[in-house]
């Protein structure tokens, strides 16, 4: 997974800076930042554009979560299943699943080295999302060192097709995911006209995407905790869809969290070079075996680290 700095390294960069080049790239970035502090258009207003569970942005809700779904099956008898539970929700009733996939398939076994659980919603009778582009869970997840994967899969007569969303069960708060239905996977198309049912699946990470953060303490993947889920709906998101937000005009609101500020200003510091050809300069992606600096990457560090 690209990290705050992916982007970037790859641009024109440099990566020796002499003593001189290094002290005017210094003066060149805090100009330019005192120009952009200064400037009227860095004052402009942004635009407040909230999307929620419970918002009404839904043309059809496929399932409230006011029963547990069926705990279908687990990647082998040494994996404990999930306890499912319904809650309170972000809109109404939610799904608790409470899941560990600490323990993996042995040797030898049909799925050896995986861990997962799948949950199950077959239809009485089939749906018809034929009409719709996208479909939107909302989800919170309890443990923020569990950072494994979720499976949404749509079935029809002839099996199911699976989109796989990476390091989603460590949502602190409640989020509402958009799936483009052209992502789910398969060696063929599903019949959307005659949509069957439903799973989803937790998935034990494998390369977790969030272990190599620039933070002094990446911490311990733990593989176990709680998963919340709601409204799992349908949209069209097509021009002229009745829940297409238009163009934003403006910036999103970000909202002002000290915290926060200081937390990342303190990784971003942790991950200065302290000597050699990058001394004194941050890197412009990690992990990165030669790492490359660039000044851009180090106003983005400069403007962080200034206004925390």
């Amino acid at each position: 997974m690209k990290k705050p700095f992916d982007w970037i390294g790859r641009r024109g960069s440099s990566k020796v800076f002499s003593p001189v080049l290094r002290a005017r790239s210094r003066l060149a970035v805090a100009a330019c930042l005192l120009i952009l502090a200064t400037s009227p258009s860095a004052a402009r207003p942004v635009l407040e554009w909230g999307i929620s569970c419970g918002d009404g942005r839904v043309d059809v809700v496929l399932d409230d979560f006011d029963t547990p779904w069926e705990n279908c099956c687990t990647a082998d008898v040494s994996i404990p299943g999930p306890t499912l539970r319904t809650v309170a929700g972000c809109n109404g009733t939610a799904l608790a699943v409470d899941y560990d996939l600490r323990n993996v398939a042995p040797p030898g076994s049909q799925n050896a080295g995986q861990s997962w659980v799948v949950l199950q919603r077959n239809l009485a009778q089939a749906r018809d999302l034929s009409r719709y582009t996208h479909l939107r869970l909302a989800m919170r997840g309890s443990n923020l060192r569990a950072h494994d994967t979720l499976e949404v899969k749509l079935k029809d007569a002839s099996g199911l097709v699976a989109v796989a969303l990476k390091s989603m069960t460590d949502l602190p708060v409640w989020r509402t995911i958009y799936l483009d239905l052209r992502e789910l996977t398969s060696d063929r198309a599903i019949d959307l006209s005659r949509v069957t049912g439903f799973e989803i699946a937790i998935v034990r990470c494998a390369g977790c995407e969030v272990a190599d953060n620039p933070s002094s303490d990446p911490g311990v993947e733990e593989h176990a905790g709680t998963l919340y889920l709601d409204e799992f709906a349908a949209v069209d998101l097509k021009p002229g869809g009745a829940h297409r937000l238009p163009a934003a005009s403006g910036f999103a609101a970000v909202t002002r969290d000290a915290t926060v500020r200081s937390k990342a200003a303190d990784a971003l510091l942790a991950q200065v070079v302290p000597s050699a050809a990058g001394k004194d300069l941050l890197p412009a992606w990690f992990p990165e075996t030669v790492p490359n600096f660039n000044s851009y990457a180090q106003a983005e560090a400069l403007l962080v680290v200034t206004t925390q």
